[in-house]
């Protein structure tokens, strides 16, 4: 039944235990066992391999940055397009 699996994967996105990869409307196990207030991917154009990044300090100086900006920051989520060091090499 679809509703029940689009609960399970909102379960999951609400407990920290994915990340949604919205360039590539995937999901992605989380890789470190901590509550995220935002989240950043480093995301290979080549291969499609997914680095989770752990810059926790990061959504805490954007939210300062849209305050001075008299901006109100719903959420924080960074997708880096690019290549990985494999993918460069080849």
């Amino acid at each position: 039944k679809p509703p029940t699996v689009y609960r399970a994967v909102e379960f999951w996105l609400e407990h920290g235990f994915v990340h949604r990869i919205e360039s590539l409307n995937a999901y992605l196990i989380c890789s470190i066992d901590h509550r995220h207030k935002g989240s950043q991917f480093m995301i290979c154009d080549d291969c499609g391999i997914v680095i989770e990044l752990h810059r926790c300090q990061l959504p805490q100086t954007l939210k300062d940055s849209a305050v001075e900006n008299s901006f109100m920051l719903s959420s924080c989520h960074i997708e880096i397009h690019g290549l990985c060091r494999q993918c460069q090499s080849n």
